[in-house]
């Protein structure tokens, strides 16, 4: 995932732009908020990777149309 690299690129980038009003706890922040949107974002590709492996699952052990109907009325 390329999300967690640009990061620290957005804030280089916004360093040189704002210039003298920068300080170093606006940097920490953007920083925290980009790792927070980072974690996210892989701990949400990791839920939906677990449902899809799960309906796999339940499609190869024969019981898969029930099951696969069960699941999609759960959301």
């Amino acid at each position: 995932m390329y999300f967690d690299l640009m990061g620290p690129h957005f804030v280089i980038a916004a360093r040189s732009t704002v210039g003298r009003e920068w300080y170093e706890a606006l940097e920490y922040h953007w920083l925290a908020l980009f790792e927070v949107i980072a974690y996210c974002m892989k701990f949400g590709w990791n839920l939906q990777r677990a449902d899809e492996q799960q309906r796999a699952r339940c499609l190869s052990s024969g019981a898969g149309a029930l099951a696969l109907a069960g699941a999609s009325n759960v959301r």
